[in-house]
């Protein structure tokens, strides 16, 4: 029997025409993202660690600030489709589209991200030494080392996206190198502690693949074709021809999922060959600024460790001699600036002992108050020699109100004299002697 009149012939498939069609579509926004941030945001707080409530909310302000600044560079540069999310257990994202976006403007977003931050990072710092607020030096510590370890050169972290952009997008050789060697140095940074980048890691080699062969076609359609428009209504049927057919050596085969890959794909590649790379100079520049942001960071995140860090147990020791009947203030002032001291910082570690020897004595419990200072007598390290010596000194005074031995109390002496000469003053050198004859 004959077809009937009514039969539709079936429209072969077009390849060219579907190809065309997924570059000049406009791009679907993505959903939710009002609702990502929300659940990303519990989910980071939840596994942000123990550090308590106020350095776990200081955290995520500061990588908030991070990303709304890499947000505003998108912004600015005419992304579309912007959004913010957070990581549990390694930070934030950005996120946006902009189809050939050029090597300078990506670079720009980049520094965006931690340039905001570090300068309002030593805005506080400096704030800091005038006002003595722990909660503000916290704030401004934690600008300093969250946006120095994003500056770090090792992809996906800003300063590995930088030196992508500027050094080894150039080839696919490069490319594939510095994929190898920022996953070798993420879990490095693995075994010294940050557990998270041993994951990261690991997806960064798995995806590494995939990485070289879209890379090598980018090379192979630059060769053929070269750079291409940014509009993609200009492209021609050859250039759309060969953005397909490399398209189709990266996703071969049949089916639903495979031609919907493939014209992603298709996109893929135009994207990157519309985007301009950075020039000789703008690569210079590039690394130029990134080297000045590192100092910065550096320099004032030493600065403010330092500076801060003496201030602060400066507060301590100017507590330890207060023979005030009200011991509230200088125990606020120890649960405050000591509960979570680390013995690693020997100096703080000190002037809190100092303090809580103080407070020991004052209550009568000058057992305790020794046991808080004994330990210091074993510390050798000659740069703390005024905080040393005078912790000994403290000792010695404790120790002559209970049954400690005299010759004891005398090696007390006599150190603390040694360090004075070598490092402080004569004259309390000199004091700490003549204190030391007495006990002969």
């Amino acid at each position: 029997m004959s077809d009937t009149p009514n039969a539709v012939e079936a429209t072969p498939p077009d390849p060219l025409a579907d190809a065309r069609a997924a570059l000049t579509a406009p791009e679907q926004k993505r959903a939710g993202g009002s609702l990502v941030l929300l659940i990303s945001l519990l989910l980071f707080a939840v596994t942000a660690g123990d550090g308590g409530l106020a350095h776990v909310v200081v955290v995520i302000g500061v990588i908030l600030l991070h990303e709304l600044g890499h947000l505003f560079g998108m912004w600015l540069f005419g992304y579309k489709d912007l959004r913010i999310f957070f990581i549990p257990f390694f930070g934030g994202a950005a996120s946006g589209r902009k189809a050939g976006a050029a090597g300078w403007q990506q670079v720009i977003v980049l520094f965006l991200g931690p340039v905001p931050g570090v300068v309002v990072g030593g805005v506080l710092a400096v704030v800091n030494l005038a006002v003595q607020e722990p909660l503000l030096g916290d704030v401004a510590g934690t600008m300093f080392l969250i946006n120095a370890f994003n500056l770090i050169p090792l992809s996906p972290l800003d300063g590995g996206r930088i030196f992508e952009l500027a050094l080894f997008r150039r080839h696919w050789l490069l490319d594939a190198a510095f994929s190898l060697l920022c996953a070798a140095g993420l879990a490095g940074l693995g075994v010294l502690g940050v557990r998270v980048l041993f994951f990261v890691a690991a997806l960064q080699v798995m995806a590494l693949p995939a990485r070289i062969r879209f890379r090598r076609a980018v090379a192979e359609l630059t060769r053929r074709v070269g750079p291409l428009p940014a509009d993609p209504g200009a492209l021609s049927d050859e250039t759309i021809s060969a953005l397909r057919s490399e398209a189709e050596r990266l996703h071969p085969g049949s089916g639903v999922a495979i031609v919907e890959a493939r014209l992603r794909m298709v996109r893929a590649l135009w994207e990157e060959l519309a985007a301009r790379p950075l020039g000789a100079l703008g690569a210079v520049l590039a690394l130029a600024a990134w080297s000045a942001c590192v100092l910065v960071c550096l320099v004032g995140g030493i600065a403010h460790t330092v500076l801060g860090g003496a201030a602060r147990d400066g507060r301590i020791i100017a507590m330890v001699d207060d023979e005030s009947p009200d011991l509230a203030p200088a125990q606020a002032h120890y649960d405050a600036e000591c509960r979570e001291r680390s013995p690693d910082d020997v100096r703080h570690d000190i002037a809190c002992r100092r303090l809580a020897a103080s407070l020991h004595h004052r209550r009568g419990d000058d057992a305790a108050a020794q046991a808080e200072l004994e330990p210091v007598a074993a510390i050798e390290i000659p740069e703390l020699a005024v905080g040393l010596a005078a912790a000994l000194e403290q000792l010695e005074r404790l120790e002559a109100n209970g049954t400690t031995p005299t010759e004891h109390r005398r090696a007390h002496l006599l150190r603390a004299a040694e360090v004075y000469d070598r490092f402080a003053s004569e004259e309390e050198a000199a004091a700490a002697r003549a204190a030391a004859a007495k006990l002969e």
